[in-house]
């Protein structure tokens, strides 16, 4: 990701000149005859945004890391141009940018320059402020969408790859301002109605009701078109408008450059496209990547003992712990969702002022009673195709629908999960669980009885509620917790099964034998992450061995783009040289 931090600068010469910063380090020479420069400039902020890692933590030499950087300049130019060869040659797909994507655009160029912004306001203030309200919040997790394997696996244990969706940003919800979508690149009458229409809103800060803040603010605007002038000094911008305008333009730009990569990698990476044939991932790499974190999790945590990052890891980072402790005194640990209802700040008062008056332990069921009664949580009601609230029920009724629609679901765990999923996103005003890849872990110790979990679940009734639901390990997938009430919430918790390992006889050698093969992918591909989901073991694995892969398989495709779109690329070593000598 390029980084759209205030400036990149150009510290790396003291020269500043026109002609020096626009003097072109390549040219693109494409087959359909047109041509694209790459100027000095971008290649020096691209240094400083990014490729200066190169040197620190690749151990590439100055002239090295230029180039490294230059090639990655004119690799996302190419990336770009083979996204809108995709769409000119697909037109059933339709729009090469959708209403969707191009406010989705809009909305990351203003969060990024209102961030840049508020710095200074910050610095100006000592006071910091929060950040930009979205615009809209792209793919609302209240919305279920399931996850689509990458990848099936043939009678021969072979990988068969699948087509996935072009449209990244699909769920991204347009808007519309005088009758135009949301499109920063739009001119309508000779003007860009978006730009105008961002700037005024950044714009607006500085006249503000609050006379002080107003100031500030205007302070803050002066400074950043006085950097923007300063870093760019050769462009002679007229006024701090112009400059304003061209600190957009630039985030946009690596903004747009961004999503075109992303774009690209649905479209073509070889995941997702079964017509690119570059992967070389194979059914053994999977199984043997799998036997080895296996062993290296028994050594660390059974041969080392270090039982401390291993409860650290379960319960906070249950994606990277492949072995759990299975000894006589191991903690128990189990999965569980959870649904929150905040608290309003009438509920907090009155819920102290029932906490005084029911102080007592024997007491405490009258309390409850008196607690959910008075403070009348509720749950709000959200849409399951669009997540908006569209109304509300109170926490008891909400309990009483869970309870039969769990209920109804019979014994099969899938029509289990399917038949609270909807509450869990629907319903809940925590998103920590909504659409992640795993359910929250806590676990029971069998020499203390103790609960331990996870920071955000702290208090003796949550611990308390949790005791309870694992029933002494007992419990069934879809058994509920009762409603428990915190200083600012209430929680409702749900069993989704115990954490154990998914193979016997482990230790530091570990491995499968040739003829569990195919039981043992099998297993894997029937083994969810999380029981409201369908990803599944094996694909996680499969994603973990591409990602291992990728820079081969990017290298691969950037070649292809380079011998199908380009004629030739040249490069000017003459106007980068001075750079690093």
């Amino acid at each position: 990701m390029v980084c759209v931090s205030i400036f990149a600068g150009c510290s790396l010469t003291e020269r500043n000149d026109k002609a020096y910063y626009e003097a072109v380090v390549a040219t693109i020479c494409y087959k359909d005859g047109t041509k694209e420069d790459i100027q000095k400039r971008e290649l020096i902020t691209a240094y400083n945004s990014y490729g200066y890692n190169y040197v620190e933590n690749s151990g590439m030499t100055l002239e090295e890391a230029f180039y490294e950087t230059l090639d990655s300049i004119v690799d996302r130019r190419l990336t770009t141009k083979a996204v809108e060869d995709y769409y000119e040659q697909h037109p059933e797909e339709g729009k090469f940018l959708t209403d969707g994507e191009t406010t989705y655009l809009w909305d990351q160029t203003y969060t990024a320059v209102y961030g840049n912004f508020k710095t200074y306001f910050e610095e100006i203030t000592g006071i910091k402020v929060g950040d930009a309200e979205d615009a809209n919040e792209e793919a609302d997790k209240s919305i279920f969408v399931d996850y689509s394997a990458k990848v099936e696996v043939d009678e021969d244990l072979q990988i068969v790859k699948k087509n996935a969706a072009k449209n990244v940003r699909s769920s991204y919800e347009a808007r519309k301002y005088n009758e135009s979508a949301y499109d920063y690149e739009l001119m309508v009458g000779g003007e860009y109605i978006f730009k105008q229409l961002m700037y005024n809103k950044l714009i607006s800060l500085t006249t503000m009701s609050d006379a002080e803040s107003a100031k500030a603010w205007k302070s803050a605007y002066n400074n950043y078109v006085s950097d923007i002038k300063e870093s760019y000094k050769y462009l002679n911008m007229k006024n701090g408008k112009d400059a304003f305008y061209f600190e957009m333009d630039r985030v946009y730009d690596i903004l747009k450059s961004n999503y075109m990569v992303e774009k690209y990698n649905a479209i073509f990476d070889q995941n997702q496209n079964p017509d690119v044939v570059v992967s070389n991932v194979t059914v053994d790499q999977i199984l043997k990547h799998y036997e080895a974190k296996i062993q290296e999790d028994y050594v660390k945590f059974n041969l080392k003992n270090d039982a401390v990052s291993f409860e650290t890891g379960i319960l906070t980072d249950t994606a990277n712990i492949d072995y759990i402790l299975d000894t006589n005194n191991a903690v128990q640990y189990f999965n569980y969702a959870y649904i929150k209802l905040d608290m309003t700040e009438w509920q907090k008062q009155a819920l102290a002022e029932l906490n005084e008056a029911y102080e007592t332990p024997e007491n405490y069921a009258t309390k409850k009673k008196a607690i959910l009664s008075t403070n009348n949580f509720e749950a709000k009601i959200r849409n399951a195709e669009t997540g908006k609230v569209e109304g509300s029920i109170s926490a008891t009724q909400m309990l009483e629908r869970i309870e039969a629609a769990v209920d109804g679901a019979g014994e099969n765990v899938d029509e289990i999960a399917k038949a609270f999923r909807p509450f869990l996103y629907l319903y809940n005003d925590d998103d920590t669980l909504k659409g992640a890849e795993y359910n929250a872990v806590a676990g029971v110790d069998p020499t203390t009885n103790k609960v331990v979990a996870s920071e955000k679940i702290d208090g003796d009734n949550l611990k308390d509620a949790l005791y309870a639901l694992y029933k002494n390990g007992e419990a069934k997938i879809g058994d509920l917790s009762e409603l428990v009430v915190t200083e600012d919430a209430c929680y409702l918790f749900f069993y989704a099964g115990k954490v154990e390992n998914l193979f016997g006889g482990i230790n530091e050698n570990f491995t499968f034998k040739a003829s569990e093969r195919k039981a043992v992918v099998d297993l894997l591909r029937s083994t969810k992450l999380n029981i409201f989901s369908s990803k599944t073991l094996f694909d996680k694995l499969y994603e973990e061995c591409i990602t291992d892969n990728f820079a081969v398989f990017q290298n691969l495709d950037a070649n292809a783009m380079r011998v199908k779109f380009t004629d030739e690329i040249k490069y000017i070593k003459s106007n980068v040289k001075d750079l690093y000598k």
